[in-house]
């Protein structure tokens, strides 16, 4: 995966240099809806913006951004994070012409994503992307979260008033409307499914936040998506829909 420029209102701005002669200054727009793009004939101004790199972090950058270049044409992706907004800007640039795809934000963002400590723009686009999904007004909402973490759920509030099941080297938590299903893969790395009901749609948004926050890399994440399909996950789903037929008949 290519690295990134985020910019958000804390970071709005970025210096991209196309080649010795021309920079162009890719901004948030006054509305926080877009991106402004313009041509600057001297740098009287630094770049203000964070770069993403999967696998190594979030950064913050003052400096002139140098995009991936291939003959006479430069390529750079672009996230605008705003309280209106949450888009990503895939640009091929020339020295005459910009051309420009402009496409939701998804759920790929954070492969490899290394968390920092209060990690609050992560955890903003993390908040947007769940928040995108449930948009769909699907009557079940599921989640693959393939983290590294030293604790994912196990002193949680979260799931203090849920049923336990252990399943070999799985965790099973579950009660009416809500599966977690916690497979654990090394010492410290886990694969960590939801199913849940859209009358706890607020819960399903909570317990990613949570998982987000305690973990120190999200090496996946797959909205409506579960881990494979074993013994495991075919219990999740047994009492998963047990759960929902009696909570309907009642």
């Amino acid at each position: 995966m290519i690295p990134r420029v985020v910019l958000c209102e804390e970071h709005p701005r970025a210096l991209v240099r196309i080649n010795t002669c021309k920079t162009l200054k890719f901004s948030i727009s006054r509305d926080l809806l877009h991106l402004d793009i313009e041509p600057v004939d001297k740098c009287i101004e630094e770049s203000d913006c964070l770069l993403y790199i999967p696998y190594r972090g979030l950064y913050h950058m003052n400096d002139l951004v140098e995009p991936l270049k291939s003959g006479d044409m430069s390529y750079i992706t672009i996230v605008l994070e705003t309280r209106r907004t949450l888009k990503m800007y895939e640009l091929q640039l020339s020295r005459e012409n910009i051309q420009m795809i402009t496409h939701s934000l998804d759920d790929t963002f954070f492969r490899g994503y290394i968390v920092s400590n209060d990690d609050k723009i992560g955890k903003r686009i993390m908040k947007k992307l769940v928040k995108q999904y449930q948009s769909l007004s699907l009557p079940i909402y599921c989640c693959l979260i393939k983290t590294i973490s030293n604790k994912p759920l196990l002193d949680s509030d979260i799931i203090k008033d849920m049923n336990v099941r252990k399943i070999r080297n799985c965790e099973l938590y579950y009660s009416y409307g809500k599966c977690i299903y916690v497979r654990r893969i090394g010492v410290s790395r886990f694969n960590i499914s939801l199913i849940y009901s859209i009358s706890y749609s607020e819960e399903f948004l909570n317990v990613i936040l949570e998982i987000f926050e305690r973990s120190r890399m999200i090496l996946d994440l797959r909205l409506g998506r579960v881990d494979r399909f074993d013994e495991g996950l075919k219990t999740v789903l047994d009492v998963f829909a047990k759960a929902e037929t009696t909570r309907l008949s009642n």
